[in-house]
């Protein structure tokens, strides 16, 4: 037998931490996702938050003073002689070196106004202050110029360092300078890596501090740190990030908590898992892409074009593959969110053996000329895999098209599905398409003194179940009930403890639509038994009163002999 079961805590007390169906949120952020990235990001050590962006290029670095002149060991440079000749006339002369001969490692050669000066190739760093003079028939100035020779910059490969997927490392970064450090930044790398949230920190510690993103494949980072002496040493470090692929079946109906999509089948953050933006989805809990990333904040900068991106993990179709690959989904445009235009499509890719992506199809936003008012469906999908797909890294993507200006130009995808067995919509699955609703008629939490006397006007009178069968035909979803419990103390609070849902007839289930069912907490003609005078007895009564907050979760369970088992 296969159990089905959701549940809803509902909080009475100081504070609230569920959020009511259809929010409004701010449309240039998503407060849900902002505050699970900053709630990530304080749980990590020190060393690998990133509370702002790393630098990826270089900022008044290296230091140079304006009174020295740098030359590099090796290198021959020209130098144009300045020396003040006023009360001289406008008599040509000659220039010379005074204590150039007694310069150890560099040779000097003036020609007219112009010093060359080669430095030995061998110079580590030194410093040496000559004396230049121009003489003509009215008489002679003299004018000293400073000059720093220094080693050329070095370019350190470090050796590859493997990490799995989300892996951290901290690194020493192998400084030796003549100088003390005077500053440091991040280069740009050339490399193919396809994982964007992985980050790179140099610390206050001068170490080099990195974080792996979900995805496998070879991240190349590159630092440069340059001492006072405006000796600027490159360092590379490659980072092998390791992930396995998975097996058939593949599947996520989104129901979990999120807001981020599975780490164990996505390899990206974009895409917004809840289950109050979609509009009667297959099943509770969607992903919804928009012009936000995965901080909640607006793709900048504000440009049309790939927004949120949704990448499975690596799948191997090598092993156990006798049949048809299929990858079946389902997908709203818009839902309870905002319409995306024509130009703001979907587009679903799929990863051949080369490691290059094809592009397989792309879904089209909805009309100009179709009204707000109109409701659009869930629409079921399917790609069988062509041959040049099946090998041991197959991966497929989703990716919207979207001024990425904020949460506009909404799709939802739902009951993602990769198997070798089902070329169609249907298999034996009957599932939640909704969460209990807070057990409160207007709010998801309030003070315990506000709510004492009023139980009968604040508490809802009833509740409401949503479910879908995906099975070619109707499904029996006999026994099931529904439950409220106070968690901190345990207690059931209704009596009795699991009414029954979808009682007679009703539990037959029909295929292929969505079925919604209210039962009235006073008793319900479906045969929903009354609970609803000892459940107010019970949150009138002193049972409560030693408790600093309350938090009831109502649950609903189902289940079906027939029901498809395994992963999903």
């Amino acid at each position: 037998m296969t159990l089905s079961r959701i549940a809803l805590f509902s909080l009475l007390g100081i504070f609230s931490q569920v959020l009511p169906a259809q929010s409004l949120f701010p449309l240039q952020e998503n407060y849900p996702l902002q505050h699970q990235w900053w709630q990530n990001e304080a749980q990590l050590p020190p060393v690998f938050r990133n509370f702002g962006f790393p630098a990826l290029e270089k900022s008044d670095c290296p230091v140079f003073s304006p009174e020295l002149v740098y030359l590099t060991a090796g290198q021959a440079a020209k130098v144009t002689i300045n020396i003040d000749t006023t009360g001289l006339g406008e008599a040509a002369g000659t220039y010379n070196c005074i204590n150039c001969g007694i310069v150890s490692g560099v040779s000097f050669e003036i020609n007219n106004a112009t010093l060359q000066i080669t430095p030995d190739p061998d110079i580590e760093l030194q410093t040496e202050r000559i004396l230049i003079e121009f003489c003509n028939s009215a008489g002679c100035r003299t004018a000293p110029l400073d000059l720093l020779i220094r080693r050329p910059g070095k370019t350190i490969e470090e050796t590859p360092l493997t990490l799995p997927s989300e892996g951290m490392t901290s690194l020493d970064i192998p400084l030796d300078f003549p100088g003390a450090i005077s500053c440091s930044f991040f280069l740009d790398c050339t490399d193919d890596y396809e994982g964007k949230e992985q980050n790179a920190t140099i610390t206050a510690a001068q170490q080099l501090a990195y974080r792996a993103a979900r995805y496998p494949g070879t991240d190349r980072v590159c630092l440069v740190f340059c001492d006072e002496n405006a000796i600027c040493d490159t360092f590379s470090y490659v980072f092998e990030i390791v992930r396995e692929s998975k097996l058939l079946p593949f599947f996520d109906d989104f129901s979990y908590e999120g807001p981020y999509p599975d780490a164990e089948l996505w390899l990206d953050l974009d895409p917004y898992i809840n289950d109050n933006m979609a509009v009667n989805p297959p099943s509770v809990g969607v992903a919804t892409f928009d012009g936000l990333d995965s901080r909640g904040q607006a793709y900048a900068p504000a440009e049309h074009g790939p927004a949120d991106r949704l990448t499975s993990t690596q799948i191997d179709l090598t092993r156990g593959v006798t049949n048809d690959v299929w990858l079946l989904f389902w997908l709203q445009r818009k839902g309870l969110g905002d319409k995306p235009e024509p130009a703001d499509s979907m587009v679903l890719e799929f990863k051949n053996r080369e490691g290059k992506w094809e592009h397989i199809r792309s879904f089209a936003g909805i009309p100009i000329n179709q009204p707000n008012t109109v409701e659009e469906p869930f629409n079921f999908y399917r790609e069988i895999l062509d041959s040049k797909y099946l090998h041991d890294a197959f991966q497929f993507r989703f990716t919207n098209l979207s001024e990425g200006t904020g949460l506009l130009d909404n799709w939802h995808l739902d009951y993602v599905r990769l198997d070798v067995i089902q070329t169609d919509s249907v298999f034996n699955d009957v599932a939640f398409t909704q969460k209990p609703a807070p057990i409160l008629k207007t709010y998801t939490s309030l003070p315990w003194r506000h709510f004492q006397g009023q139980s009968d006007i604040d508490l809802r009178q009833d509740i409401s179940v949503g479910v879908f069968n995906h099975a070619i035909e109707n499904l029996n979803v006999s026994p099931s009930s529904a439950s409220l419990t106070e968690k901190e103390s345990g207690l059931s609070v209704w009596s009795p403890a699991t009414p029954t849902l979808f009682n007679a007839l009703e539990s037959n289930i029909p295929r292929g639509e969505p079925v919604l069912r209210t039962y009235s907490l006073n008793g319900d003609p479906s045969g929903f038994p009354s609970v609803w005078t000892g459940y107010q007895q019970t949150m009138r009564s002193d049972v409560f009163d030693d408790y600093d907050k309350l938090a009831f979760e109502l649950t609903y369970e189902l289940s079906n002999l027939s029901q498809r088992s395994g992963p999903g």
